[in-house]
């Protein structure tokens, strides 16, 4: 790698509440320009059951720091999470990502319309299971663009750096009935300069 391309720095945890940061793989392309984060840990599972927390919530935060050469035309930073979600449809669920000043959510709303009912009791007098067809397993992906320009790039170099920039990634369900289930998992996420 060149010495004046840009390139990503160390990461600062701030917030873990599954204990995910020691266990962050990582890897830096040659041209400085991404840093893709891997993740074993980063899921929130709320099963099925009474006993079983009908809500939940978890998170990741930290902040990157970023090497700018003064002369590399900066535009900003492109945050791109990637996760899988299954659950059934009583589930609602969100997941967040922010970067920097800028934030996006991917939503997915209670799946019942027409009313949330509990499934009809079988002729056994048993209630019956969520069949399969009902179950929504789909992988995701969500992006966030922050804008960013190096602080003070104004008349001749050099110029100051360019701060850390933060990252925030968080999951939360929540669960109506005792037969609905839900499973996120976040399996890594890229972050990327972008150059104008």
């Amino acid at each position: 790698m060149a010495t004046d391309a840009p390139a990503w720095g160390a990461w600062t945890t701030h917030y873990d509440s599954v204990g995910q940061a020691p266990n962050m793989t990582r890897f830096d392309d040659e041209n400085g320009l991404i840093v893709n984060f891997g993740m074993d840990r980063l899921e929130l599972d709320l099963g099925a059951g009474q006993d079983v927390s009908f809500a939940g919530a978890i998170g990741l935060s930290g902040a990157l720091e970023v090497s700018i050469p003064d002369e590399f035309p900066l535009l900003g930073s492109l945050l791109i999470v990637n996760g899988q979600i299954t659950k059934t449809p009583g589930i609602e669920a969100t997941v967040t990502c922010s970067l920097g000043h800028t934030s996006h959510s991917m939503e997915w709303p209670v799946d019942r319309p027409g009313g949330l009912k509990d499934p009809p009791p079988s002729d056994t007098g048993d209630d019956e299971a969520i069949s399969d067809d009902e179950i929504f397993d789909r992988g995701f992906s969500v992006q966030c663009l922050m804008l960013d320009n190096r602080p003070g790039a104004v008349g001749a170099p050099p110029f100051p750096p360019v701060p850390p920039v933060p990252i925030t990634v968080s999951l939360q369900a929540r669960r109506r009935f005792v037969d609905e289930f839900a499973h996120l998992t976040i399996a890594g996420f890229d972050v990327l300069i972008v150059r104008s």
